[in-house]
């Protein structure tokens, strides 16, 4: 079995009534590896436009921790979505507020 090494690692928390990402900012190479995870409840990433080599899924949306292998070289961005423990009301990114990422060739 294959083990994926993750080059860049997107933690996502509840920070007040707002989900924020850690880093917001990803500098990345083709081929770089991308993980989002949480503390918390649940998260959710939604990715405009997809930037990876795995097909899209339904809305662009990741729910999972599983590594993704950046595939598409230029800019996209990424909303995150989290649900606090012990919440049932998910929280997003403050109005205006994002991340984004940069991918280029090595």
């Amino acid at each position: 079995m294959q083990h994926t090494i993750v080059k860049h690692e997107v933690k996502i928390e509840a920070v007040g009534e707002y989900a924020v990402a850690t880093p917001k900012t990803l500098d990345a190479t083709l081929g770089d590896t991308v993980q989002f995870g949480t503390s918390q409840k649940a998260f959710r990433v939604v990715f405009k436009p997809w930037p990876f080599k795995t097909p899209a899924p339904p809305a662009n949306e990741v729910t999972t921790s599983e590594p993704l292998t950046l595939e598409r070289e230029g800019s996209f961005e990424f909303l995150c979505y989290v649900t606090p423990n012990g919440a049932t009301k998910e929280l997003e990114y403050k109005l205006g507020s994002g991340g984004n990422g940069n991918v280029t060739r090595p």
